[in-house]
């Protein structure tokens, strides 16, 4: 009875948190940077508190304890997408990087893969073929620590109402449980299918479309040419997101969250004993509202937004 108290509480929490980032979006585009920056820190003052096992993931606020990671990394990753589209090349970095180094020293392979699959999600389907090289540049190299997480011993094992809640209903309620994965499948798809369907503009963007017309001048063979240094990676075009972007972002996190706790002893977000994976995935569904079309972004007719760093 408490896992379902703790959870539909955390669900109310999480529907006040969309409404009120619903009701202050355009405050929130401005601080998201620095937003994301304290998500960040947050995390990482997880490593100067009592752990478990050796393990620190947990933020302790009086008597509750809450999964950093699965709260805050909607909003780092966001908030790596803000900045790279605002041109904050090193800035993107920094946040990113950073937090996988959080996520490997705490350790958490599971935050630390869907945040790497998120990001890849979000920018590699689209853009010339330089620009989508340097952007996975920085892909491979959040999977590459992604993958070192994995290798990290972790010595917790599955509690039966978090990391077990599943697989424990599978032989005691099967009904219960085929309900409880049709609720991860739409965690999983729901982002797809609500805001995943709009003509969504090219993520990675010509510089030539800016003006809104076809270019007329000849192909540059450099264009294609791949570039992973730094500077060339901080040199390309400006990342124009959209409604789209976001939704794989979140389906692609989703999907690596619940992926892991199938294969390892992470907690099972929405149906295991927590509040911290439902305010995440609350706070990753209510950032949609920075993704929406922004009056005055220029003349595209396709709904796309670029942030405003």
């Amino acid at each position: 009875m408490s896992l379902v108290l703790v959870n539909i509480a955390a669900a109310a929490l999480g529907v006040v948190l969309a409404a009120a980032l619903a009701a202050r979006a355009e405050l929130l585009r401005r601080r998201l940077p620095a937003l994301a920056f304290v998500a960040s820190i947050a995390i990482a003052t997880t490593l100067a508190l009592p752990g478990a096992e050796g393990v620190h993931r947990w933020l302790g606020l009086g008597a509750v304890r809450l999964h950093a990671a699965a709260w805050l990394a909607p909003l780092i990753l966001a908030g790596g997408l803000h900045l790279r589209s605002a041109g904050r090349t090193l800035a993107a970095v920094l946040l990113l990087v950073g937090t996988q180094a959080i996520h490997l020293a705490q350790p958490d392979a599971a935050q630390a893969s869907a945040l790497a699959i998120g990001w890849i999600a979000a920018l590699a389907p689209n853009g010339r073929t330089g620009q989508r090289a340097n952007e996975l540049g920085l892909g491979a190299l959040l999977v590459a620590l992604a993958l070192v997480t994995w290798l990290r011993p972790d010595p917790l094992t599955a509690a039966r109402f978090s990391e077990e809640v599943l697989r424990s209903a599978w032989r005691d309620a099967p009904l219960w449980a085929a309900l409880g994965a049709a609720a991860l499948a739409w965690l999983v798809f729901a982002p797809s299918i609500l805001w995943g369907r709009d003509a969504a503009a090219p993520l990675l963007a010509p510089e030539n479309e800016s003006s809104g017309g076809e270019s007329t001048t000849a192909p540059d063979p450099a264009a294609s040419r791949v570039d992973l240094s730094p500077r060339a990676w901080a040199r390309a075009s400006r990342v124009d997101l959209s409604p789209r972007a976001w939704a794989r972002a979140m389906s692609a996190y989703f999907a690596a969250v619940v992926g892991a706790s199938c294969v390892g002893a992470f907690p099972v977000p929405i149906l295991g004993f927590g509040a911290s994976p439902v305010l995440g995935a609350a706070l990753g569904l209510g950032l949609f509202v920075l993704f929406a079309p922004v009056e005055g972004d220029g003349p595209r007719s396709q709904p796309s937004m670029r942030f405003r760093g």
